[in-house]
C-alpha cells in the first residue's frame, strides 16, 4: 500500500476489541501506543476513548473513528458442552453458523451452532468457560498488494486512516484549525459518549470515518446506492438516524473531482448504515461521513481494497485543508 504502513493495519486487525471490553481485549493499549508514538498530545479518557489533539488554530475540528468490534458473550449453560451465546452488536446469526470462536487470549473455544433465532457454542474438549466470558471470531489478516482480507475491518480500517492523518498533520498542521481525533469506544453497542466529547471540545465541524457497506450487500431498500470495492472512497449521504447536508456533500464531491480523487456515493436505507455521526447531528454539529468500502462486515472475515483506503485518506486531507481555508462554506 503505497506510502502507508500496512503492518499498522495488520496489528489493529489481529488485536481483539469487542465493544464494552475494549480495554480487556487489548485494542485500547495498542492504538494508544501507536498514536502516542507520533503525537505526544494523546490521552485515554475515563471512558476508554483515545483522544489525540493537534492544536494550531481557533476553529475546532473533531474526527471520530470507532475502535470497537462485534463479538459474542456466554449467556447461559445448556449442557456440559453447550452454551447459549449473546450477540455484541448487530450480527446475522445465519451467517455465523459453524464458525470457530476464540476467547480474548486468542485460544479456540468451540464452534457455533445456529438454531432458529438463537446461537449456541459447542465447546471443544477440555475447554471451560464462565457465564459472561467474551468471545470473538478467529483473528486473521492477509494482504496481497491490492486486497485486504481480515477480521474487524469495521472499524480498524477507519482507525488506520486516522492514524495516518495524525502522522501527517503533526508534521503539517493546519493554519487556522485545531484537530481532535477520537478513537471511540462503544459504537457497536450504542454506548458511545462522542457527543459529550464533541461539546466539551467546542467542535465547529465533525468528520466520522467508518467502514462502508460494499457490494454485494442486500439492502432493505432496492434503490439504495451501495459502494463497490476498488472504486474509491465512500461519501455517505444518510444512515440510521442521520442525513448529511446535501450542499456540503456536493462541495465535497466537487473537491474530489478537482483534486482527481476517486469517490463514490453511499446511500443506504435510512434505517441502515449506522455510524457515530448521528450523535454529532443530535448536537447540531455540522460535518460529514467519509467511509472505506468493506465487504462482509460483522462476519468472520471482511474485504477491503487498498485503492479505496488511499483515496479515502487523500479525500480526508483535502476536506481538512478546504475547511481550514473556508472553501467548504
Amino acid at each position: 500500500m503505497k506510502n502507508l504502513n500496512i503492518n499498522i493495519l495488520k496489528e489493529l486487525c489481529l488485536t481483539p476489541g469487542i465493544s464494552g471490553v475494549e480495554k480487556e481485549s487489548g485494542i485500547i493499549d495498542v492504538i494508544y501506543s501507536l498514536v502516542k508514538s507520533v503525537n505526544a498530545n494523546t490521552i485515554i479518557d475515563d471512558r476508554g476513548n483515545i483522544i489525540s489533539k493537534i492544536e494550531n488554530g481557533k476553529k475546532k475540528i473533531l474526527i471520530d473513528t470507532h475502535m470497537d468490534e462485534v463479538g459474542f458473550i456466554i449467556k447461559a449453560k445448556i449442557s456440559d458442552r453447550k452454551f447459549l451465546l449473546g450477540l455484541i452488536g448487530k450480527i446475522n446469526i445465519s451467517l455465523v453458523d459453524g464458525i470457530r470462536l476464540y476467547n480474548l487470549k486468542l485460544s479456540e473455544i468451540g464452534t457455533t451452532q445456529a438454531e432458529e433465532n438463537e446461537l449456541f457454542i459447542l465447546l471443544n474438549e477440555d475447554v471451560e468457560v464462565l457465564i459472561g466470558d467474551y468471545l470473538s471470531f478467529k483473528r486473521s489478516f492477509d494482504y496481497d498488494g491490492k486486497t485486504v482480507t481480515a477480521l474487524a475491518l469495521d472499524n480498524r480500517i477507519g482507525c488506520f486512516a486516522a492514524i495516518n492523518l495524525i502522522s501527517y498533520f503533526v508534521v503539517n498542521p493546519l493554519r487556522g484549525s485545531s484537530i481532535t481525533f477520537v478513537f471511540s469506544q462503544g459504537e457497536e453497542t450504542e454506548n458511545t459518549n462522542l457527543l459529550e466529547i464533541a461539546q466539551k471540545e467546542n467542535t465547529d465541524f465533525g468528520i466520522v470515518i467508518d467502514a462502508a457497506y460494499a457490494q454485494p450487500w442486500d439492502s432493505k431498500n432496492a434503490s439504495a446506492v451501495i459502494p463497490i470495492l476498488g472504486e474509491g472512497a465512500a461519501i455517505q449521504h444518510q444512515g440510521e438516524n442521520f442525513i448529511v447536508d446535501i450542499n456540503l456533500i456536493e462541495r465535497i464531491e466537487m473537491l474530489a473531482i478537482n483534486k482527481k480523487i476517486a469517490y463514490q456515493s453511499e446511500i443506504p436505507d435510512i434505517s441502515e448504515g449506522k455510524t457515530n455521526f448521528e450523535f454529532l447531528q443530535k448536537g447540531l454539529i455540522p460535518g460529514c461521513v467519509i467511509n472505506i468500502p468493506t465487504r462482509n462486515q460483522h462476519q468472520a472475515s471482511s474485504i477491503a481494497n487498498a485503492f479505496d483506503i488511499q483515496n479515502a485518506i487523500k479525500l480526508l486531507k483535502e476536506i481538512l485543508f478546504a475547511y481550514d481555508s473556508d472553501s467548504l462554506s
